[in-house]
């Protein structure tokens, strides 16, 4: 049901103020079988308080049995969604933010950006400033000067990707 996914997004923007809530969202996390509406309910409960971890499991179980691409996105992306009430999932994160599949390490670098881990972010993406792909240098570019405007890195990678024959 779409309500069901904007109550969990209301909820979770209103953060640890939705406390009354939490009861609910954990029964409703334990007994739905909807495992998209089950991952609704566990980050709505994560966002309203980071204590409650289990949204980290259900999440990385759901991304590692996941076979569809665009879904394991869609679930990566829900880490950036929680935000620093994430940080339990950092390490998992930076495994991601290293995988050679595009879906798997540009959401992931967002999550650390949306979570608050810029340094880590940044880290990972420029690796990625080496690679082979124009596609890969241009979205790790995209991340760095969105976090960091300045970055010299960035700027300079992205000056060469205007200059590559593959642009434009």
């Amino acid at each position: 049901k779409r309500v069901d996914n904007l109550i969990c997004q209301i909820l979770g923007n209103i953060g640890a103020e939705a406390a009354i809530a939490v009861p609910i969202l954990k029964e409703l996390v334990a007994t739905e079988t909807d495992s998209w509406k089950q991952v609704e309910f566990a980050v709505a409960l994560w966002r309203i308080d980071a204590r409650e971890s289990a949204a980290l499991g259900l999440l990385t179980e759901q991304i590692k049995e996941q076979k569809n691409k665009d879904h394991r996105w869609m679930l990566i992306n829900k880490f950036g969604e929680i935000g620093p009430n994430a940080k339990v999932a950092v390490p998992y994160l930076e495994s991601l933010a290293g995988d050679p599949q595009r879906r798997m390490w540009q959401p992931a670098a967002q999550a650390l950006l949306k979570i608050g881990e810029t340094n880590l972010a940044l880290s990972a993406l420029l690796r990625r400033l080496s690679d082979q792909s124009f596609d890969t240098r241009f979205d790790a570019v995209k991340l760095i000067l969105e976090a960091q405007p300045t970055n010299a890195s960035g700027m300079a990678a992205l000056v060469q990707l205007m200059q590559d024959e593959t642009c434009g």
